[in-house]
């Protein structure tokens, strides 16, 4: 039987980088840094950025799905990443851009889609109480990826790694 398929799908803002200066004032995390990504100064944590490259060489596939589509080629570099393709559709569609781009991933495919505005969309909630094969993450805006978040993303990339 062949091995399931497995892909990560991160937002950028609220999820990579929390929206500050909230975070710096919650004590999520005591190591952020500020990176500059086009122009635009943000904050990330140097745990969740060394463990996002440390995942990423496991073998799952990783995507960016973020409105910020004119500077995702940005964000590795900013970041220390590999480049990732962006999940973009081809056309407008009358529900949730990022829904639909997830919706189009086939049942072959285990997803880690992890996102801060999938409690926000009630068709999004709705869907995902029947998508078996999507595993959702919904950080809050002001923290992104938070200490109990980062640990349930490490044990669903390393239990589909494939190196």
């Amino acid at each position: 039987m062949a091995a399931r398929k497995a892909l990560v799908v991160l937002d950028c803002d609220g999820v990579i980088f929390p929206f500050a200066p909230q975070m710096a004032k919650s004590g999520a995390w005591p190591d952020l840094l500020e990176v500059n990504v086009a122009g635009y100064d943000m904050t990330i944590s140097e745990t969740v950025r060394s463990e996002l490259q440390r995942l990423m060489k496991l073998g799952v596939d990783f995507k960016w799905s973020t409105a910020w589509f004119d500077r995702t080629e940005l964000f590795p570099a900013a970041l220390g990443f590999e480049p990732w393709p962006w999940a973009r559709p081809e056309r407008e569609y009358e529900t949730w851009e990022k829904l639909v781009r997830i919706q189009r991933i086939g049942e072959d495919t285990d997803v880690l889609w992890v996102d801060d505005d999938l409690k926000d969309d009630q068709e999004t909630v709705e869907w995902l109480k029947t998508a078996k094969h999507v595993t959702a993450i919904s950080p809050n805006i002001h923290v992104g990826i938070s200490q109990l978040e980062l640990p349930q993303i490490t044990a669903w990339v390393e239990a589909r790694a494939t190196r």
